[in-house]
């Protein structure tokens, strides 16, 4: 093999080898575009909650610390930031992952609910999906450079 050949074939294994780069920070501004339901059925139908969601902004602002705050008009009439951790940063390759938990309580039976919102970078535009209990939403995001 030739000199050049060997070293493109070395470029390319250490280029291949090393993962990509996550990011530190990032601020999101995402809009619904449609809501489903999930519960107990495979097949996902339109959800009652559409016209609270469908529309409505939310933003979310990951820190460099594994939180992030999400401000949205939909949980609130105050637009109050609720507390997310960050599980997986995102990069070219990895959609931003955060979650949190709710604790609640009905008729004496203590509920938990946890949320989860994916943001996936590589699509243009930028996709997310925010799964609340049995609600699947799904829209697009702009990220503030």
């Amino acid at each position: 093999m030739s000199r050049l050949h060997l070293l493109a074939h070395l470029a390319i294994t250490l280029l291949v080898s090393f993962p990509v780069r996550a990011e530190e920070a990032a601020t999101f501004h995402c809009t619904f575009k449609a809501v489903y339901e999930t519960t107990e059925s495979d097949n996902p139908t339109k959800s009652s909650f559409e016209k609270q969601f469908v529309g409505h902004r939310v933003d979310v602002l990951i820190t460099d610390n594994p939180t992030a705050k999400v401000v949205g008009d939909v949980f609130t009439i105050t637009k109050q930031a609720s507390d997310y951790v960050v599980s997986q940063r995102g990069s070219r390759r990895n959609d931003w992952v955060l979650f949190r938990t709710d604790h609640g309580s009905s008729s004496g039976t203590i509920t938990e609910t946890i949320t989860v919102i994916h943001i996936r970078t590589w699509n243009e535009p930028v996709r997310f999906t925010f799964a609340w209990g049995s609600t699947l939403a799904v829209g697009t995001c702009e990220q503030v450079k």
